[in-house]
């Protein structure tokens, strides 16, 4: 079961003072996709992950939404917010979008800023926005390979290692899908499911899929 709990947050861009619900409990009923996207029964808590200022439209991490932001990264956030929050309501993929650029453009960890990016993809896919899921799933790539680069030897590398090869296999580029899967190491959680995706690349297979297909 999905919980909610009113809290109250002051944006740290305008200074406007807001309540928001925040996530206490949540279910995988639904099942976990094979890009880590997880399905609750009910009320679906991920967009619930990140914040928007009801007045300024400045959008984060909930749990680091508080955090003071360079004037000159508010700066460039207000002009993207103009780009990108166009319709109304605003698309959640936009946030993230927004929250991403935020981590970026800050100088935060690529690991997080890829995650921020895959987790915007997600939502473009609740919203049927094919062409802004590619573009989130590619820049996700594209932080979680900076990440690797720095950190090829690092707990989650397996997993990241993982992550980039199944992104690239939902995005065609089977060569390189195959290539990534192939490295997670027999010993790893993730060997089963890796060597499932594995043989969809290898059949020129980019369709979406879950964990214990």
């Amino acid at each position: 079961m999905t919980k909610l709990q009113s809290r109250s947050a002051q944006c740290p861009v305008c200074g406007h003072g807001f309540e928001y619900g925040v996530l206490l409990a949540t279910n995988a009923a639904g099942g976990v996709e094979s890009d880590f996207r997880a399905r609750a029964v009910g009320t679906d808590p991920v967009p619930f992950t990140v914040l928007t200022c009801p007045r300024c439209s400045y959008s984060a991490d909930t749990a680091g939404f508080e955090s003071p932001v360079p004037p000159r990264v508010a700066y460039e956030l207000k002009a993207l917010v103009e780009q990108l929050f166009t319709d109304s309501p605003v698309k959640d993929s936009c946030r993230f979008q927004l929250a991403a650029e935020l981590l970026d453009r800050r100088g935060d960890d690529p690991l997080a800023v890829g995650w921020m990016y895959l987790r915007a993809s997600w939502m473009a896919r609740e919203e049927q926005a094919a062409p802004a899921e590619q573009l989130y799933q590619r820049r996700a790539i594209e932080s979680f390979q900076k990440y690797l680069a720095a950190s090829a030897h690092a707990p989650d590398a397996a997993q990241i290692t993982y992550l980039v090869g199944e992104l690239s296999r939902r995005l065609g580029d089977f060569e390189t899908a195959c290539t990534l899967l192939d490295r997670v190491p027999s010993g790893e959680r993730l060997y089963p499911a890796a060597q499932r995706m594995l043989a969809r690349a290898r059949d020129a297979d980019r369709r979406p899929a879950r964990f214990g297909e």
